[in-house]
């Protein structure tokens, strides 16, 4: 992602921020605690992926006399070795995202978002209590739980990592550029003859580390999209709806209380 899109994104997340607290203070507090109940789901929201692989040693120049290879099929396997590390990397890095484990992953920055907006919405449930209300509070408080949320996270990232992967290392491999220096090219009759037994060769791998990069985020994109709809589910169906079903029976204790 670029960083003229991060900082849109940065930029809109401010002014939505801006608009929420602005109409909060519009909203009661029985109001605004349906609100948040009702946006607790998006605290599965992330931005997008951003893979990027080391490019050192990516390419070596036919031209280059220290570096170059006097045989195509060594210069071949190095830049197939080079493009293998290449894959090494990206598959590391997306199993970091997409384990359960390590602060860069979807699971943990998706629990300490969960987790602020659940507190966040305990606590305003919290200053709703009356001695009238007392037991539909502490009933809506049993909703309102993070571990069950926890467990069925882990379980979503266990299932979907076993369904993104890289493509064979083939697909990558077609990406590699190759180039020849030929001194016979300068070079005329016996003399150009001989030049051909010091033909060097060279690759470029940076499209196919490109390529390994973008594969890398695809994947990673469909991983989260995927977690976010399955999590989003799961939030609304074990919290959101339960809690949203004894919002009457809050209204009508308040009421009572305010007659």
């Amino acid at each position: 992602m670029s960083e003229e899109t991060n900082f849109l994104e940065e930029l809109e997340d401010v002014l939505k921020e801006a608009a929420s607290a602005e109409s909060e203070k519009l909203r009661t507090p029985l109001e605004d605690f349906a609100f948040w109940l009702r946006d607790l789901g998006n605290c599965a929201s992330f931005r997008g992926n951003l893979i990027s692989l080391d490019r050192a040693k990516a390419d070596v120049m036919a031209a280059d006399a220290e570096e170059a290879f006097q045989s195509n099929a060594k210069c071949r396997d190095a830049a197939q070795k080079r493009v293998d590390k290449a894959i090494h990397e990206a598959r590391q890095k997306m199993d970091a995202r997409m384990s359960v484990s390590g602060n860069s992953s979807f699971y943990q920055e998706f629990r300490q978002r969960f987790d602020h907006r659940l507190n966040a919405l305990r606590e305003k449930l919290e200053l709703l209590r009356t001695s009238e209300n007392a037991a539909v509070v502490d009933e809506m408080e049993g909703h309102l739980i993070a571990s069950g949320i926890h467990g069925k996270a882990k379980e979503i990232c266990g299932d979907l990592a076993t369904e993104y992967s890289l493509q064979a290392a083939s697909v990558y491999y077609n990406e590699i550029g190759y180039d020849a220096w030929d001194p016979s090219d300068y070079e005329e009759g016996l003399a150009k003859l001989f030049a051909k037994g010091f033909v060097r060769h060279g690759f470029n791998c940076y499209d196919a580390i490109r390529a390994t990069e973008q594969d890398a985020e695809t994947a990673l994109d469909r991983f989260q999209a995927d977690f976010n709809t399955q999590i989003q589910d799961e939030i609304l169906s074990t919290i959101v709806e339960p809690v949203q079903k004894l919002l009457p029976r809050l209204r009508d204790a308040d009421a009572l209380l305010s007659a």
